[in-house]
């Protein structure tokens, strides 16, 4: 039997993930681009954008 938690990651609007310490001026230049202004995410679903946009195949 697995454990689950109900506690929920805190979700961030772009702003406040923007102005966040842990992420590199190329990385906030992405999240710039890849976030939407009307949507929260949560710092792992940012990381995951980003690494998904820098590992994409250009065509």
């Amino acid at each position: 039997m697995t454990k689950s938690t109900s506690k929920e990651e805190p979700r961030f609007t772009k702003a406040q993930l923007l102005r966040g310490r842990g992420w590199s001026s190329r990385e906030r230049e992405q999240l710039a681009a890849l976030l939407k202004d009307e949507e929260s995410y949560t710092v792992q679903q940012a990381k995951r954008l980003n690494q998904t946009f820098a590992n994409r195949r250009v065509e």
